[in-house]
C-alpha cells in the first residue's frame, strides 16, 4: 500500500511539473505577442498623430 501511495505521489509531482513548464512557456509566448502588439499599436498611434498634426498645420496656413 505504501508503494502505491509513493508511485501515485511521484506521478502527481511529475505531471504537476510538466503542466507548470507548459504553462510557463504558454505565458511567455502570450507576453511576447502582447509586447509586439503594443509596439505596433504605438507606431500606429504615432503615425495617426503625425497625420493629424500635418493636417492641422496645413489648415492653419490656409486660414490666417
Amino acid at each position: 500500500m505504501l508503494l502505491f501511495v509513493q508511485i501515485v505521489g511521484i506521478v502527481f509531482m511529475v505531471s504537476l511539473v510538466g503542466m507548470s513548464v507548459a504553462f510557463f512557456i504558454l505565458l511567455n509566448r502570450i507576453f511576447n505577442q502582447l509586447r509586439y502588439k503594443n509596439y505596433i499599436l504605438e507606431k500606429l498611434t504615432q503615425y495617426i498623430y503625425m497625420i493629424a498634426a500635418k493636417k492641422d498645420n496645413s489648415e492653419k496656413k490656409e486660414n490666417p
